[in-house]
């Protein structure tokens, strides 16, 4: 029975636990879905502003010309993370892309500078609207997990905790009560009787 009370005090003590945590994580997940929206905007709009520009740079000095404007390389990414009720999940990036060498001429038209800073802006934006992405996404998962775990704690394992606990005290009152009719009868002058004739 005591075993009984501690098991369904623990049970509930988690299921408080289980409830904050989801608290907790329902507020930073809002968050980083706004952040996701947020950088899918920038990003875009980024995008097409990188895509017009490169279109008019591709007008004036052809594709080939852009190829070999082109700095050499691709992008470094370094992810940064942060924690928060012990889940790991991406809170920054920074994006480098490689700087034109020194001793490499640069672009011959201006239309082709404008196009490379609205492509470095643009992969800078993809990046960070990346890392809200994975945040969000990984910050809303485990919330799904806690709200699953709450309610089987709250729909399964507490009810039948307090229904064994009901169960058992029900059984000692019962012992207690005919404990009881026993103990009345064995010091009942009519001994002779039956506790149920006793009781009648």
């Amino acid at each position: 029975m005591q075993m009984l009370r501690q098991r369904l005090a623990v049970t509930e003590a988690g299921a408080r636990l289980l409830a904050r945590e989801l608290t907790v994580l329902g507020i930073e997940a809002e968050r980083l879905n706004a952040e996701a929206t947020a950088t899918g905007g920038r990003w875009h709009e980024a995008a097409r502003r990188a895509q017009r520009r490169l279109d008019r740079a591709g007008q004036l000095v052809g594709d080939r010309g852009i190829r070999l404007a082109a700095p050499p390389g691709g992008a470094e990414v370094t992810l940064h993370t942060t924690m928060l009720m012990a889940l790991r999940y991406p809170d920054g990036v920074d994006c480098d892309l490689p700087d034109r060498s020194p001793a490499a001429s640069p672009p011959a038209d201006a239309a082709l500078v404008d196009a490379e800073r609205a492509v470095r802006e643009a992969v800078a934006e993809a990046a960070r609207h990346a890392v809200a992405t994975r945040a969000a996404r990984i910050v809303a998962h485990e919330a799904e997990l806690t709200r699953q775990r709450l309610r089987a704690l709250e729909h399964r394992r507490i009810p039948a905790l307090r229904e064994a606990l009901a169960g058992a005290l029900a059984r000692i009152e019962e012992a207690e009560s005919a404990d009881a009719v026993l103990r009345r009868w064995a010091t009942s002058p009519a001994r002779g009787l039956s506790p149920l004739a006793q009781e009648l």
